[in-house]
């Protein structure tokens, strides 16, 4: 898929790609396959919409859902003097946006949120114990393998593949 301009949507159904520019002009281009990364059947969709009364794509809830993520893990690595409550509101959205993404959408990142999620755990484990609330709750978003401690970064980035 190319650049588009500003303003354009792109719209995708298999084996078609459309493109809207200003105008109003379309064009149809075939495609032999579908983008990288597409679920077939998805319904990524405007999933509500944000307190300024504009839509949110659920992409956009998957992003900052992983976002989220990412920069507790970074926070609490190697972090001494860890204060839990500061971070209890931290977690307790983490867990929420957890449970409103879109069940196709996990099938394909849940991996990903394991390794973040549970590089994290592995962090606060150290400084709140096993059984800490916050722990607890971190790992209900985990469905798989956890990282053997916090410095486990051993799966390749999928550009680096």
């Amino acid at each position: 898929i190319g650049l588009l301009e500003v303003g354009t949507e792109l719209k995708y159904s298999p084996g078609v790609m459309e493109t809207e520019g200003a105008g109003g002009l379309k064009e149809k281009t075939r495609k032999t396959k579908e983008p990288e990364g597409w679920v077939r059947g998805s319904n990524l969709q405007h999933s509500g919409r944000n307190k300024m009364g504009k839509p949110v794509h659920d992409y956009t809830n998957i992003y900052e859902f992983a976002a989220s993520a990412g920069s507790l893990e970074g926070f609490v690595y190697r972090r001494e003097n860890l204060d839990a409550t500061a971070l209890s509101n931290w977690v307790d959205n983490l867990v929420t946006a957890y449970g409103l993404l879109p069940p196709e959408a996990l099938e394909q990142i849940q991996p990903s949120i394991d390794q973040t999620v549970g590089r994290a755990v592995r962090s606060l484990v150290a400084h709140l114990g096993e059984d800490h609330g916050l722990v607890r709750k971190l790992k209900s978003m985990i469905k798989g393998e956890m990282p053997a401690s916090a410095d486990d970064f051993k799966k390749k980035k999928w550009f680096q593949e």
